[in-house]
């Protein structure tokens, strides 16, 4: 937890009258006056600052044009673009409000504001990306909302940069290029992340064919007969239930076997518990894993709020151990999410997960399996619900397919993602390292030019 002081001075200072905690938190963004006196330009000065157009993943063509919404890449992609390349984006809402990116593309700027210099000749769009990325911390405070933070173009504008002559900026992009130019070599060492990595083993072992998968899923218009909507138990009438994408992976997965996971479980799949905020204890010694505690694919313990003993006592049935596989089952974003127990904890989890047992099967190749984007896509076509209320429950999971090879060959499956893992992991350091760099070089580059030490 970061608490913030402020006194009551500080907020007749502000023209609108703003106490929210945003904007105590903004107050802490020097941006690059943390570094340099001599700021003398705000980016509206000196930049066009744009506001995107919405648009919707459906009201997209097929096409190969990135559309930036509020998240730090790509979300869909679109057949026009309406930014030139050399842009910089903004992230305008979600968690990675804030979020800083430059594009070499042309893009469909959407939930995003767009940073462009006026005038090449005298600040060079590129450059002003490496300043922003430099106070990519402070980008984040500009975040204002109590449930979705939004970062406003107005308070974008209003960044102050220093001055600075047009060779010096050349020389450092030249600079960082070579910086760069390695980074990029890493990224395609050992892929570029941990998504890839276990796709492209699972493509490698049983000849997944995701192009055509991501073809048919970039499509638009569905044909389906009445006749296969009246064979649906439930009546689900719905097009995600019908897509081509969907039949596709189905057919696929069901190509290499024909066991479902119910065929290798130790116990049935079970939810966890439900909770009241007065059975939360900080004073407990027992935690409770809620499903943001499993958001990143593993399960982050230290994150997870504590309970009284009275509400762990007696949930014996609702413990996990070394060896369950968690899985979110609701939730935008989360549904679908796995993390691998890796310890006897005796945690319990909650009622919004749900905890899968097996027998006679490698628990860590299940977990590499589950993250695959076939499975992921079981799990998207699957689900049930409006909105960000949706969810997907145990019957359903238990009649997912599952690969039926002998241990032997799931375990060198598991070594191979893992070996690739720890070059990554090594690649990764490496590269916060050359990025590191590239932030020293272009806080000395300002200091030889402004004369801040």
């Amino acid at each position: 937890m970061k608490i913030y002081k402020s006194d009551v001075a500080s907020f007749t200072k502000s023209p609108t009258a703003r106490m929210g905690i945003a904007f105590v938190k903004e107050r802490e963004a020097l941006f690059l006056t943390r570094y340099f006196d001599d700021c003398i330009f705000r980016i509206k000065d000196v930049c066009y600052v744009a506001k995107g157009t919405a648009i919707t993943e459906k009201e997209t063509c097929e096409g190969a044009i990135p559309v930036v919404a509020g998240g730090k890449d790509a979300a869909y992609y679109h057949n026009c673009n309406n930014r030139d390349a050399g842009v910089i984006t903004v992230s305008a809402s979600g968690a990675s409000a804030g979020h800083v990116n430059y594009w070499n593309v042309p893009i469909w700027a959407s939930d995003c504001t767009t940073v462009q210099s006026k005038d090449e000749t005298k600040y060079l769009t590129k450059f002003i990306y490496y300043l922003l990325k430099l106070v990519q911390t402070d980008m984040y405070l500009l975040q204002k909302g109590p449930d979705q933070p939004h970062v406003y173009p107005d308070d974008i504008a209003r960044i102050m940069l220093p001055s600075i002559d047009i060779i010096s900026q050349k020389k450092f992009i030249a600079s960082a290029k070579l910086i760069e130019d390695e980074i990029d070599k890493l990224l395609s060492g050992a892929g570029s992340n941990t998504q890839e990595i276990i796709d492209e083993v699972f493509r490698q072992k049983f000849l997944f064919n995701y192009d055509e998968f991501k073809r048919l899923k970039e499509g638009k218009k569905y044909e389906c007969s009445q006749k296969k909507f009246s064979n649906n138990p439930d009546l689900r009438f719905s097009v995600k239930f019908h897509r081509p994408a969907g039949e596709f992976v189905k057919r696929q997965l069901f190509g290499i076997t024909d066991k479902r996971i119910k065929n290798y479980l130790s116990e049935p799949i079970v939810l966890g518990a439900s909770i009241s905020p007065k059975d939360y204890d900080e004073g407990g010694t027992n935690h409770y894993l809620s499903m943001a505690t499993i958001r990143t694919w593993s399960y982050d313990r230290d994150s997870a709020a504590l309970v009284s003993k009275g509400y762990y006592d007696g949930k014996e049935s609702k413990l996990i151990c070394k060896g369950d596989i968690i899985m979110a089952r609701s939730g935008e974003g989360t549904i679908g999410k796995v993390a691998e127990i890796m310890e006897d904890y005796n945690d319990i989890f909650a009622d919004f997960t749900m905890r899968i047992r097996l027998k006679n099967y490698n628990t860590t190749f299940a977990y590499f399996y589950f993250r695959t984007t076939y499975f992921q896509y079981l799990v998207e076509i699957n689900k049930k619900g409006l909105g960000n209320n949706t969810n997907i429950f145990p019957n359903i999971v238990q009649e997912f397919p599952i690969p039926d090879i002998d241990i032997d060959e799931q375990e060198k499956i598991v070594g191979e993602i893992e070996s690739k893992l720890e070059i990554q992991k090594r690649n990764v350091a490496k590269i916060e390292m050359l990025e590191k760099s590239i932030e020293q070089l272009l806080i000395s580059t300002l200091a030889n030019v402004t004369g801040d030490e």
